[in-house]
């Protein structure tokens, strides 16, 4: 498993990943290539702080998911929120990362969707003096847009976003999603994982 080099420009993806589907894995792979990112890091919550709502699958079998879902190299899974007991804040995380990898250049991924709440996130500010934010979208939302275009940390990238909610998943699972449609939404890999799991049901 490759780590990052001092020199190289790695992304961060975090999340809760209850379950990782489609939406996720396009985002990653599509700002890796396009930033020319050599890999990403992959950071699912321990704890979530910013949700009312209780993470359903415990941290390891989301781990496993997120192993199914990233099977490549340039890809890793981080247990670094469990690992040093983190707050479960972005900004913490952030900088945990960069305390284990120094002189890596970092950028924080998020969703299009995500954008707008932003400004609520604990220390956003401090993230941005962290960190570049890459934010992925697939149309141009102009009133979100103008809140940031005067930040240089704050790149837009062109991505072929999937409507695809994980709450809206786990309520389709717990109904009965079969394999087949369940491929909609997830990895083949993550939807046979969840299926021997018996995750969400």
């Amino acid at each position: 498993m490759p780590s990052p080099e001092p020199g190289s420009h790695w992304g961060i993806l975090g999340g809760t990943f209850d379950p990782v589907h489609l939406g996720h894995i396009n985002l990653a792979s599509q700002i890796r290539g396009k930033r020319h990112l050599n890999g990403i890091i992959i950071v699912p919550s321990y704890q979530h702080p910013f949700k009312k709502t209780e993470i359903t699958v415990a941290f390891e079998k989301r781990c496993q998911m997120l192993e199914h879902a990233f099977p490549d190299i340039s890809y890793i899974i981080s247990t670094i929120e469990k690992d040093k007991a983190l707050s479960g804040y972005t900004i913490d995380s952030i900088r945990a990362l960069k305390s284990d990898y120094p002189n890596v250049e970092f950028s924080y991924i998020i969703g299009y969707d995500i954008l707008a709440e932003f400004n609520k996130w604990h220390q956003h500010e401090q993230i941005i003096n962290e960190t570049n934010i890459l934010v992925g979208k697939r149309e141009s939302d102009e009133i979100v847009e103008k809140q940031f275009q005067k930040s240089d940390k704050i790149y837009f990238v062109d991505t072929d976003i999937v409507n695809a909610a994980s709450t809206e998943i786990r309520q389709k699972l717990k109904e009965g999603m079969n394999l087949k449609e369940m491929q909609k939404y997830l990895s083949a890999a993550v939807a046979e994982y969840i299926m021997k799991e018996n995750l969400y049901r």
